[in-house]
């Protein structure tokens, strides 16, 4: 319990607040890069986590899955994200990181499998960059200029979920979300004139809301077993604060309150287990195509697809074993059709992980994922993306709550 709060403590004093930032260029579009695993553990599988059974990681995908843990867990870590991102003419490198989360697991009952978590979590992020050179005619005359374009922000999740298991193999699960966070955009249109101004726009969008998620996880036998998930959401509002200025005139700016058709999200999952390893594979279905938020004539919304494979070596859990014996080993790939459609064109990605549990002390573990990946196209003025992730979680086990006593 010490140990505990001596984490949250820290942790409190070095965060000042948890918003999702990272991505790529593309995170322009819509909610910016949604994120259905956000834990390392299962993103070194490829994000493959419907059906998949840790004793030592919490499941954010399903939330019947929180069950399976074995003690108490304190989990928070860190993602790192690098971008190298070409064009037809030029290429440029961008990283950034950002704090993943806090999340405590409480295990009431071991035996029986009664579990439940609370948390605070990203669940979107939107970082880019963009800026372009053009020019246009005015009297006669051609004007040059530049446009940039910065974005950054992006939706977090604070929950509450409960799991446990029922009758004959059969797990269920539900997720409260709070929906919160805020993204900021802002353009900057600049002239190398001596007769011209430059303009400015800036709009901070703040969110709220509440959504929902429920899960299921049933063990067909001793080495087969097969998951699902639903979530919703739910109500997404947004107050806005848009202002616009330039070097000739005043500041004008203008508040308005906006609703937002929200997500909606189903997964379904296998996994089969055969000695020390276990292999899962996901489908995941991202229904959005209706979406009502960063709108344009240059894009449009369709719903988006995540098809995932992964595998873990799992550890072994006597303390006495050799170490390296003890380590999880995972890797994983996966193909995701992004939800949005830019300039004619499907946007897909397509990654593949690694990722390792170390272990430590009493029950202790450092998880780390690495994953490597390339979305987007050049064709039609896009760009290319090629990126490298780095997730790291750090968790601390106890074991708070004795397997309650029964008599049979």
């Amino acid at each position: 319990m010490k140990k505990f709060l001596l984490f949250v403590l820290l942790w409190l004093f070095s965060v000042n607040e948890i918003l999702s930032q990272g991505g790529s260029n593309y995170s322009i579009f819509g909610l910016g890069d949604i994120n259905s695993t956000i834990s390392s553990g299962y993103e070194g599988a490829g994000g493959t986590s419907v059906a998949l059974p840790l004793a030592s990681t919490v499941n954010l995908t399903n939330p019947a899955m929180i069950a399976h843990l074995t003690t108490t867990r304190l989990v928070t870590g860190y993602r790192f994200n690098q971008n190298y991102i070409t064009s037809q003419n030029s290429s440029l490198f961008q990283n950034n990181g950002n704090i993943n989360g806090l999340v405590i697991a409480f295990v009431f009952d071991s035996a029986q499998k009664i579990a439940a978590s609370i948390g605070l979590i990203p669940s979107t992020k939107v970082n880019f960059l963009i800026s372009k050179n053009f020019e246009t005619q005015y009297l006669g005359q051609k004007i040059e200029g530049k446009s940039t374009y910065i974005g950054s922000g992006g939706l977090s999740n604070f929950f509450f979920n409960f799991g446990s298991k029922t009758l004959y193999g059969l797990y269920l699960g539900g997720t409260l979300y709070g929906n919160f966070g805020k993204i900021l955009y802002s353009n900057e249109v600049t002239y190398p004139s001596s007769y011209t101004f430059a303009t400015y726009y800036d709009q901070e969008d703040y969110f709220s809301g509440i959504g929902y998620k429920f899960g299921a996880y049933y063990e067909i036998n001793s080495f087969l077993s097969i998951g699902a998930y639903y979530g919703d959401y739910g109500t997404l509002s947004i107050k806005r604060y848009k202002r616009y200025s330039s070097e000739l005139s005043k500041d004008t700016s203008f508040t308005e309150e906006i609703d937002v058709n929200p997500p909606r999200a189903f997964g379904f999952g296998t996994s089969f287990k055969s000695g020390k390893f276990i292999f899962g594979a996901d489908y995941k279905l991202l229904l959005i195509n209706d979406l009502n938020y960063s709108n344009s004539t240059f894009n449009k919304f369709r719903n988006g697809t995540e098809v995932s494979f992964g595998g873990i070596r799992l550890g072994n859990p006597n303390r006495r074993a050799d170490y390296l014996d003890r380590i999880d080993y995972r890797f994983g790939l996966a193909i995701n059709n992004l939800y949005y459609e830019v300039a004619g064109q499907n946007i897909n990605e397509y990654k593949i992980a690694f990722g390792a549990g170390l272990p430590f002390g009493e029950s202790s573990l450092l998880d780390f994922a690495l994953i490597f990946g390339k979305r987007g196209t050049t064709s039609n003025g896009l760009v290319n993306e090629y990126f490298g992730r780095l997730v790291i979680d750090f968790s601390i086990g106890e074991t708070w709550f004795k397997p309650f006593k029964r008599e049979y």
